[in-house]
């Protein structure tokens, strides 16, 4: 059935050696520095399709409708239930291949559960190009991609929503993928592998799987059990985006008390530390400054445009200048620059845009953009410090446009906003507001996969053998 996942355009086996960690296993997200919800279903189809293409599972007789291997017991194991790995799970399970997910949490999709407000989309990151604001993936306008020829990919709404929310959507596709895979697919919740004893090298082509209990797998209890590939996609867990020393409250999908805290000093001119420059740091601002009704921010910058009216060539060529200069980031950071000049350059083209955007010689534009912020940002007195040691990073083009366009604002007409950033500290008691996002902390990098360090290099060393073939 070698038929039933295309090719991936490229060499299958160096497609597949990008996510190789050791003999048969490879981790998902290793040393990929965007890691969205749609990237991860992406990576995870590629992996797939890389692994049938390099011939890494063996078939059955061409009579047979699958694949199998005698030595194993089943094909392949996937460590993690979140959008990566069931989506690993899914392409891997239409495909004929056996294959077992284990989760650790209750349910899949255990971080995102933990969200209730902070609104997520697969594409309005994707800004300035023009689907931004369609949501729904596979789904989008006027194309038709290669992965969603197979029905068992999740599907993501056509609004955003909240982490939760989408949980739950997602949950419920994967009930509905186990009832119709059952002799393919077996997800055990509530279940963690020790990883750097649980799975280790057994020879001739598989891995010993141990797991704490028995285990229903494809009609036979097993404990032990051997497999032909695993996969690691552990993601960002929670034990990775808390900081140590602060008592941070707030899920890593949002700051859930932000308007019942807010309340609290509506008298009063309302003072908000938020620490961290990433997009968490960022959209925290923006959540903060903006009114909920503009929480999704593809509708905050859409009336943003219908402000400044979207045939105004400074709107247009900015964002033509906003677009290429991301693509050319992209190019540079895959060639070795270095990355604080690479943001450095970013900073200038968001810089130039916005300055032309509020040139005080075009009083139309600049009333246009006062009166939008006015329109979309809250009313009660509110001021905004993010700190932020390196003024500079990776961020999505939205996030850093509508930082910047506030701050920008903030200096050029009063507003009940105010945003500012500096680079020192303010102590926890000098504000009425205090969010930590600066992340993930730097001693628990063990099996996170955020790191630049490989996925579970240390803890899986005892596991290697003294060979790197695809197919041992």
């Amino acid at each position: 059935m070698t038929d039933v996942l295309p090719p991936i355009l490229a060499d299958n086996g160096l497609a597949l050696l990008a996510f190789k960690i050791g003999p048969n296993q490879f981790g998902l997200n290793r040393g990929l520095a965007y890691i969205s919800m749609r990237d991860q279903v992406l990576r995870a189809r590629t992996l797939v399709h890389a692994a049938v293409g390099a011939r890494l599972f063996e078939q059955r007789p061409a009579t047979a409708t699958g694949y199998a291997d005698r030595r194993v017991d089943v094909d392949l194991t996937v460590i993690g239930g979140g959008v990566g790995g069931i989506s690993v799970a899914l392409a891997a399970a239409e495909a004929g291949i056996t294959t077992l997910v284990v989760e650790k949490s209750k349910e899949c999709f255990s971080l995102l559960q933990n969200g209730t407000d902070r609104l997520l989309s697969t594409t309005v990151y994707d800004w300035p190009a023009n689907h931004f604001n369609v949501h729904a993936f596979p789904v989008l306008p006027d194309t038709s991609p290669d992965v969603s020829s197979l029905s068992s990919i999740l599907h993501f709404p056509d609004k955003a929503c909240s982490a939760r929310e989408l949980a739950d959507s997602l949950n419920g596709q994967v009930m509905a993928y186990e009832r119709s895979h059952t002799s393919t697919l077996h997800i055990e919740r509530g279940m963690e592998i020790p990883l750097d004893d649980g799975i280790t090298w057994a020879g001739r082509g598989s891995l010993l799987v141990r797991v704490p209990r028995a285990i229903k797998l494809f009609g036979s209890s097993r404990k032990d059990f051997h497999t032909r590939a695993v996969v690691y996609a552990i993601g960002f867990g929670s034990e990775k985006v808390i900081t140590d020393g602060y008592a941070v409250d707030a899920s890593f999908w949002g700051y859930q008390t932000i308007e019942t805290d807010l309340a609290r000093f509506a008298c009063t001119n309302a003072k908000v530390f938020i620490a961290g420059g990433g997009d968490g740091g960022l959209q925290e601002v923006l959540r903060f400054a903006f009114l909920p009704d503009y929480h999704d921010l593809s509708i905050a910058v859409k009336a943003l445009e219908s402000a400044v009216g979207p045939d105004d060539r400074v709107w247009s060529e900015g964002l033509r200048d906003i677009m290429f200069a991301e693509d050319n980031a992209a190019r540079a950071f895959m060639w070795g620059y270095r990355p604080e000049l690479v943001f450095r350059e970013l900073e200038r083209v968001h810089e130039r845009v916005i300055a032309k955007l509020l040139d005080p010689t075009d009083a139309r534009r600049q009333k246009a953009v006062i009166e939008w912020r006015d329109h979309v940002t809250r009313q009660q007195r509110v001021q905004i410090t993010l700190y932020d040691p390196k003024p500079s990073g990776r961020v999505y083009a939205l996030n850093r446009f509508l930082f910047r366009l506030l701050k920008s604002l903030s200096a050029v007409a009063a507003g009940s906003v105010t945003i500012d950033r500096m680079e020192r500290e303010v102590p926890v008691g000098e504000c009425d507001i205090f969010v930590d996002r600066r992340g993930i902390s730097p001693i628990d990098a063990a099996y996170g996969t955020s790191t630049k360090e490989e996925l579970l290099r240390r803890v899986m060393f005892r596991a290697l053998p003294n060979h790197y073939s695809v197919v041992a």
